[in-house]
């Protein structure tokens, strides 16, 4: 299990902690909170200005989000006597010489932070199984994504449709934490192979034949959990500094 590692609530699904924990790389601080069971009024006063008015359900996944955070922060032994506020995209302003993701849903948050000497970027994202409704569909999918996919005729598998967006969604905080330009969803395309293994890549446009190629960075690495209720994927790229090896770009699933 990764060092700090904090499951902090009995009710967060077991395989996905330990799926999770199992596979975030050393040095990356992880936290899990059932935002059910949090108190808003552990959060310093500057962060529970920022809570959503009139909207309890989000006010306690925020409020789940910065204490895991602050756990999580207070494991790097980061200082964590602060609130952790946010930046003008409403992503959290993490302390310098940090990086992190939160994700949250009603009935789980998850949280992943490490320092710039451990990782340059971190994207987590968190996702109920159940099929993508097809209004989503043109939102989410490239038209390659809605074609090549079994069962893209009616309702698609709910494993494959909630992992695409899955994987999109990490990705986007995983480019916008190290320092890229945000990408749109149509921007990065994700296949699920024979193997279980999810593939990111980036269309481009060379004369008027669309090539793919590899979306990640050389030193982005993922892995991703599938549970009974839940899909997680976590991406990120090992600093520089650390001395880490370029890896293909993949997502791996643990044998289930």
């Amino acid at each position: 299990m990764t060092s700090g590692s904090l499951r902090t609530d009995v009710s967060v699904d077991g395989d996905v902690w330990r799926g999770l924990a199992a596979l975030a790389p050393a040095g990356v601080r992880l936290a899990a909170v059932d935002p059910r069971s949090v108190d808003t009024s552990d959060l310093f006063p500057e962060e529970r200005a920022l809570l959503p008015a009139g909207d309890p359900a989000r006010t306690r996944e925020f409020a789940a989000g910065r204490l895991g955070a602050r756990r999580c922060l207070a494991g790097l032994g980061a200082p964590a006597s602060g609130p952790l506020l946010s930046d003008a995209s409403g992503a959290p302003s993490w302390p310098e010489g940090v990086r992190g993701s939160i994700t949250h849903k009603p009935r789980l948050c998850l949280v992943a932070v490490a320092d710039v000497g451990t990782v340059s970027g971190i994207g987590l994202d968190l996702e109920e199984m159940a099929p993508l409704p097809r209004l989503a569909w043109r939102a989410v999918l490239t038209e390659r994504e809605i074609e090549r996919h079994a069962g893209s005729r009616g309702v698609l598998d709910p494993t494959r449709s909630r992992l695409i967006l899955c994987a999109k969604e990490a990705f986007y905080k995983w480019r916008c934490s190290s320092g890229g330009a945000p990408p749109d969803l149509h921007g990065i395309e994700v296949d699920l192979d024979a193997h279980g293994m999810l593939r990111l890549t980036q269309p481009v446009v060379a004369s008027r034949d669309q090539a793919l190629v590899p979306a990640s960075r050389p030193l982005m690495r993922a892995a991703h959990v599938v549970a009974r209720d839940w899909s997680v994927v976590l991406i990120w790229s090992p600093s520089t500094a650390a001395g880490s090896r370029p890896a293909p770009a993949g997502i791996r699933r643990p044998a289930e």
